[in-house]
C-alpha cells in the first residue's frame, strides 16, 4: 500500500462537495423553473379573539405580595394591580450595600494604622 498525499485526498474531497452542491442546486433550481403553478387556493376567512386575558409578567420575576384587582374588574393603564413582595429585594440591597461599603471600610483602617 502505497500512503497518498492527504493535500490530494482534501482537494478530492472538496471536488467531490462542490459536484454534489452544483448538482443540487442546479437541479433544484431547474426544476422550480420549469415547474408550472396549478393555481392558489383563495377563501374568504375571519379571524376572532378568544378571550381578553392579558399575561402579566415581570421581567425579574419575583413573589406576588399583594394582589389588588380581582378577576373580572375592568383595568385602565398605569393602574397598580398587584405588588411585589420586597424581602429578597431589601436582602440583596443589603449584601450590594455591604459590599460598597467594604472598600471605604478598609480604607479607613489603613489611615488609621498609619497614624498610630
Amino acid at each position: 500500500m502505497t500512503e497518498q498525499d492527504p493535500r490530494r485526498k482534501i482537494r478530492r474531497l472538496n471536488l467531490a462537495g462542490l459536484a454534489v452542491t452544483v448538482l443540487l442546486v442546479g437541479g433544484v433550481g431547474g426544476w422550480a423553473a420549469t415547474t408550472q403553478l396549478a393555481g392558489a387556493v383563495i377563501a374568504p376567512g375571519t379571524i376572532v379573539v378568544e378571550s381578553s386575558v392579558k399575561k402579566v409578567q415581570h421581567p425579574t420575576g419575583g413573589v406576588v405580595g399583594e394582589i389588588l384587582v380581582k378577576e373580572g374588574d375592568e383595568v385602565e393603564a398605569g393602574q397598580i394591580v398587584l405588588r411585589l413582595d420586597d424581602t429578597v429585594t431589601k436582602a440583596t440591597l443589603g449584601v450590594v450595600r455591604s459590599q460598597l461599603d467594604w472598600p471605604s471600610a478598609t480604607t479607613l483602617m489603613s489611615s488609621c494604622f498609619r497614624r498610630s
